[in-house]
């Protein structure tokens, strides 16, 4: 069972949420002996706990530069054995945008992300996230990655719902049946109210 710790920027975030996670003696979480958890058996609540305490596996996220600079400390804590690079995150915080892996900063910070795993036995979760081929999938293994996150399901949706549609464009072509014309349904960042002096919208 895990806990991801998004946007954390040390170490102290990591022993925070321990604290929060855990109930004694690893941590100082309040119980309740009547819970769903522990099948409301205050009778078995300690074994409960017990159990809770050898399941509960904390998740950084690694986000941000300060996450990065004290990489070495969060991944050596006993209670982190897998953690998340967020390349988009960790990009737009360096100001790379979505250039993702292509971007200097957000890639040598995933070599490095890679190589404490690698010392820290850490597994870092990764992999092509967006579009999943053979390929991307073998130079993920090949650089380390050991827990693979692949494909986003808001993303899969689309490109599922996207091939429908053309599909339905294909089959209809020579047919009476027409299509209004396929546009690009990416953002298109509003106009400034205001340019060159003149106010209110424009046509």
């Amino acid at each position: 069972m895990s806990v991801y710790l998004p946007e954390i920027d040390s170490v102290e975030d990591v022993k925070k949420a321990a604290a929060a996670a855990f109930y004694y003696p690893k941590g100082d979480r309040g119980i309740c002996p009547s819970v769903r958890a522990a099948h409301y058996n205050p009778k078995t609540f300690v074994d409960y706990t017990a159990w809770n305490n050898n399941e509960i596996m904390l998740v950084p996220m690694i986000e941000n530069p300060s996450a990065l600079a004290d990489l070495e400390n969060i991944f050596a804590h006993p209670d982190v054995h897998m953690a998340v690079y967020a390349e988009g995150d960790y990009g737009f915080s360096v100001g790379e945008g979505m250039d993702l892996l292509n971007g200097t900063k957000v890639n040598e910070a995933y070599q490095q992300v890679l190589a404490a795993g690698a010392k820290h036995n850490v597994a870092v979760i990764g992999g092509p996230v967006l579009a999943a081929d053979p390929d991307s999938c073998r130079q993920a293994i090949e650089v380390g990655v050991r827990v693979f996150s692949i494909g986003l399901d808001s993303v899969v949706f689309r490109d599922a719902c996207q091939a429908i549609a053309d599909a339905l464009d294909k089959g209809a072509r020579g047919t009476k049946f027409t299509r209004p014309e396929k546009k690009n349904w990416g953002f298109a960042a509003p106009q400034p109210a205001s340019i060159a002096g003149k106010s209110g919208p424009s046509l």
